[in-house]
């Protein structure tokens, strides 16, 4: 089994990833998460998600049957997709602070450059 994770540093988190290509310490990389791989939690659950981030909601959209949840985490901007019926559960609103969690295979890591602070 090749456990190989790559650590990224976004603001004051760290983000961790299986390494799928090569990287050089400290080259600026930019990760995608599909807002379905995002799910929201009211508290810090022990789960098989390697990544869990603390966050504030900045929007919640309303869609056909979907929401769309604007998050922030200091430098990191997430989007997940919810049901309304999570919303109402969770108690979600503009400015409450929530845990996104997504799992280390979720994330596509390229070289870039979107914003300076993520770095390998």
């Amino acid at each position: 089994v090749d456990d190989r994770i790559i650590e990224i540093k976004a603001g004051e988190s760290i983000i961790k990833a299986p390494l799928r290509e090569e990287f050089e310490k400290g080259e600026r990389v930019i990760l995608l998460i599909h807002p379905e791989d995002i799910i929201l939690m009211d508290k810090k659950y022990e789960t098989s998600a390697r990544n869990i981030i603390k966050t504030k909601i900045k929007s919640i959209k309303a869609g056909d049957n979907i929401l769309k949840v604007q998050l922030k985490a200091g430098n990191i901007k997430l989007t997940s997709y919810i049901t309304r019926q999570a919303l109402k559960e969770l108690k979600l609103e503009i400015g409450k602070k929530v845990f996104a969690g997504f799992k280390a295979t979720a994330i596509k890591v390229i070289k870039g450059n979107l914003n300076e602070n993520n770095r390998v």
